[in-house]
């Protein structure tokens, strides 16, 4: 379809032409609208925002291109700042439809939960790619516990059907004494889930967890969240200035996660209010895959961009005048950087590069860097500080000096102040 065919809305009343999807006025903006077409007759219908109605036209071009779409196709992703498209393929369905073997094994049969009930799920159930690489670690510990029972010095695997209420909480309460408190109540929940499952699957009659609960004891000492104490904060501030570890900077003066530091543009920087506006996550995940034996295999990484955490996540951090100077020195050396690159220098650029221009920090650079100051420094427990303690220590500096705890919830993105004050009780 040539550009000249394409009709420029004026009313809410206009229309795109026929199979052109729908166009309409928001307040400071347009959304676009188009059902692109699978090779069945299917459709998978996206909607989208973007500034300009050329913009929305350029995307629906690329849509249009992709026609008609594999039947494997489950989703389409659009890149708000990049405009990258990605197809969410379901290309190495497991058949969920046949028969499960009832005599299953426990390895089996929890990469089989993991990828059918889990990553694929169900409306509502189905868990992000972000959450599913953590799903994947506490699903090794059933594994571990749960999969393999040594009799006469030979070991065996474990059928699912088997598992009784009171081996899962023998081996769990041996898993107890092996990691944090918080990671073996996950991993109950994630068997007690499984074993949900299995029962539909036909595997098993009834699940071992349904009417029993597993106490753990309660002499195990609480985790404690390791910060940076406030008599420290200003010798750490002034490290991150001479190595200019402006990213570690950004993290302790506004308490944001890593992932959100790592998704800043300059358009998120206004200069003249002096505000930081969070509203991306950049994010390098772990992505998996599922080979013929039905067993899912790491896949290596992807870095892109990602909604926040949650709508209460997106937020503007007030900072002071000295800081907003040290961005605008960052900004025109990043311009420098660009010039150099013989790349143009956009507000759409990410405020944090790495090695070259244009290219978000790794993944552990900002880890890395708050190791090299808090070893330099020899900040106090300093091995068992990382980039994420400074979320707390920014969130206990404001608590113990009455900063409200709402407000205090408001700066870090909390939906509840409970979880607030949960993070000081760990101090």
């Amino acid at each position: 379809m040539e550009s000249s065919k394409i009709k420029q809305v004026k009313s809410g009343k206009d229309r795109q032409p026929k199979g052109f999807g729908g166009l309409n006025k928001r307040k400071d903006s347009w959304e676009g609208t188009l059902s692109v077409k699978k090779k069945n007759g299917d459709s998978i219908d996206k909607s989208f925002t973007r500034h300009t109605i050329a913009e929305i036209n350029h995307i629906k071009y690329q849509l249009k291109a992709l026609e008609p779409l594999d039947n494997d196709v489950l989703d389409i992703k659009i890149n708000k700042n990049t405009n990258e498209i990605t197809l969410i393929q379901d290309k190495d369905l497991i058949a969920s439809v046949n028969k499960i073997d009832p005599n299953i094994i426990v390895d089996e049969y929890v990469d089989y939960w993991l990828w059918n009930h889990r990553r694929r799920g169900e409306k509502g159930t189905k868990i992000k790619d972000s959450t599913f690489s953590d799903y994947v670690q506490k699903s090794q510990h059933i594994k571990d516990k749960l999969g393999t029972i040594k009799q006469n010095g030979k070991e065996y695997k474990v059928k699912v059907r088997d598992l009784t209420f009171n081996f899962i909480e023998r081996q769990l309460l041996e898993l107890y004494e092996e990691v944090a408190e918080n990671t073996v109540k996950q991993v109950r929940n994630h068997i007690y889930n499984m074993m949900m499952y299995a029962r539909k699957d036909g595997i098993i009659k009834e699940n071992p967890l349904q009417d029993e609960t597993i106490n753990f004891p309660s002499s195990k000492a609480k985790f404690k969240r390791k910060i940076i104490e406030e008599t420290d904060i200003q010798s750490v501030i002034q490290y991150c200035l001479k190595k200019w570890y402006i990213d570690v900077l950004t993290q302790i003066i506004t308490g944001a996660r890593v992932s959100e530091i790592r998704g800043l543009i300059w358009k998120d920087i206004d200069e003249d209010k002096c505000e930081i506006s969070f509203s991306n996550n950049y994010q390098t995940i772990q992505q998996y895959d599922i080979d013929e034996q039905g067993h899912i295999q790491a896949q290596g990484t992807k870095s892109d961009y990602s909604t926040l955490k949650s709508s209460s996540s997106y937020r503007i951090i007030k900072v002071d005048e000295d800081f907003m100077k040290i961005l605008k020195i960052h900004k025109k050396l990043q311009m420098q950087k660009a010039e150099k690159s013989n790349i143009p220098f956009k507000e759409t650029a990410p405020v944090f590069t790495g090695r070259w221009y244009g290219k978000q920090l790794g993944k552990n650079t900002t880890n890395d860097r708050v190791k090299e100051v808090m070893q330099e420094l020899k900040i106090k427990d300093w091995e068992e500080i990382t980039s994420h303690c400074l979320r707390k220590s920014f969130c206990c500096a404001g608590l113990l000096n009455d900063v409200p705890v709402e407000y205090m919830a408001k700066l870090l993105g909390h939906k509840d102040p409970k979880v607030t004050l949960r993070i000081l009780c760990r101090i």
